[in-house]
């Protein structure tokens, strides 16, 4: 992936993975991992090239002024991050029994990926983040986890 998060450095899904690690399979862990990686990039990564802004709330900078005219001669449009939808339809997820990485593009298909999400300053390109982890990347962590702990203590 171009540009990636991994979601297991969060201190709640570390002690979550310990848990998981004693008490159920591989292929169980494996399972949650793989609804938490679902969940972010499928409700909450697609809000954010929405709203324009990026996990951590702050809203992406507007386009550049000779940029913003160009992109509206060939385009017919001004959105952030949307031309014809490739790199957002390029964020996915990998899950392991271990982990789960959410990210967006590589290197053949969407190159471009990391350079909007981290910035690219030999480019002048700001950080327009829409990968990392904030509230709404911990609120879905937090729902698997308690549904899944709500299983658990049944």
């Amino acid at each position: 992936m171009g540009t990636a998060k991994k979601i297991l450095g969060i201190d709640e899904l570390k002690k979550f993975i310990g848990v998981l690690e004693e008490n159920m399979s591989a292929d169980a862990r494996k399972k949650v991992l793989k609804k938490i990686g679902s969940r972010i990039t499928n409700e909450v990564i697609p809000d954010y090239f929405q709203e324009k802004k990026g996990p951590n709330g702050e809203k992406w900078a507007d386009l550049k002024d000779p940029y913003k005219g160009q992109k509206i001669k060939k385009k017919g449009t001004t959105d952030i991050l949307v031309s014809e939808g490739k790199l957002l339809r390029s964020v996915g997820y990998k899950e392991n029994e271990n982990q789960v990485v959410v990210g967006a593009g590589d290197a053949s298909d969407v190159p471009y990926a990391r350079s909007h999400n981290n910035g690219y300053k030999e480019r002048n390109l700001e950080a327009r983040q829409f990968i990392g982890i904030g509230e709404e990347e911990q609120q879905r962590i937090d729902e698997e986890i308690y549904d899944w702990w709500g299983r658990v203590i049944k």
